[in-house]
């Protein structure tokens, strides 16, 4: 169920990329791909794989979709790398780097990181030697409903802030996971919530399906599929939510779209009439 975290340091790159290319990049994904564990559960495919046959997966396979888009469209290379998660969205058995983003160096000054799985509008921006000082992206709470219809009052973003720091020593996480000394990385926490951070590294994983998605998917149990759109104003929301649950020895199909419900029982397919 577990695998040791395998990692590479990133090289230095001169690259001609900006915030709005990555926005695009963003944008692209949350129209084309959907966040899903049906891959992995029901056909144990690799995020890639999942990627190119059902333009879905989870955190690996969506930010590979960003990966691709900036390869094809401005041939840009950049970084899966690996990083913690908000303890609202862990659970029990999850390693400590249980998540992936994708890093976009720049230059030697400055690199961008990517969080589609966690649905951010702009990417982060590191600049070296920046240790000090917070600056913030914003990221769309999807499972929001939105009400508003102008942007700057929108409910359902997130402001989200971030402050750069380095390693001084190696971080033993646990058996499966070290970062090496060295390492920067963006420690983020959401404003209404400043006690509830996590860690992007910025560091290359080489095996994210075996290291992360292997217990990720072990752990959760529960086949689901959530896709976006994006709504008049430029911004991603969430379009249909499906997720298989048991109850009893029923197994229920849940579906909301369009802020409404619908439960059928799969033992029963009358219910679909």
């Amino acid at each position: 169920m577990y695998n040791k975290i395998q990692l590479k340091q990133i090289d230095n790159k001169n690259q001609n990329i900006n915030t709005i290319q990555i926005m695009k990049a963003l944008n692209n994904c949350y129209k084309k791909y959907a966040f899903s564990t049906f891959p992995y559960m029901y056909e144990e495919l690799s995020s890639r794989s999942g990627l190119e046959k059902y333009n879905s997966g989870n955190c690996i396979a969506l930010s590979i979709a960003i990966k691709n888009y900036l390869k094809e469209n401005y041939n840009i290379d950049s970084y899966l790398i690996p990083a913690t998660i908000p303890k609202k969205y862990s659970y029990p058995g999850y390693l400590k780097l249980s998540h992936v983003s994708l890093l976009i160096p720049k230059n030697n000054e400055i690199t961008y990181i990517a969080d589609p799985a966690f649905y951010f509008l702009n990417p982060i921006r590191s600049k070296k030697d920046k240790i000090k000082g917070i600056s913030k992206v914003y990221s769309k709470n999807i499972y929001e409903d939105e009400i508003e219809s102008i942007p700057e009052n929108y409910k359902s973003l997130d402001k989200v802030i971030y402050e750069e720091g380095k390693l001084v020593d190696n971080e033993y996480l646990n058996k499966y996971q070290l970062i090496p000394a060295n390492t920067k990385y963006s420690e983020v926490n959401y404003t209404n919530d400043i006690s509830d951070k996590w860690r992007y590294y910025m560091i290359e994983v080489l095996n994210p399906d075996r290291a992360i998605s292997n217990f990720f998917i072990n752990v959760i149990k529960r086949p689901f599929i959530v896709t976006t759109k994006i709504d008049k104003n430029g911004i991603c929301c969430m379009d249909i939510y499906l997720k298989m649950t048991k109850k009893y020895n029923d197994v229920l199909l849940e579906i909301t779209h369009k802020n409404r419900k619908q439960t059928i029982n799969l033992n029963n397919i009358s219910d679909m009439n």
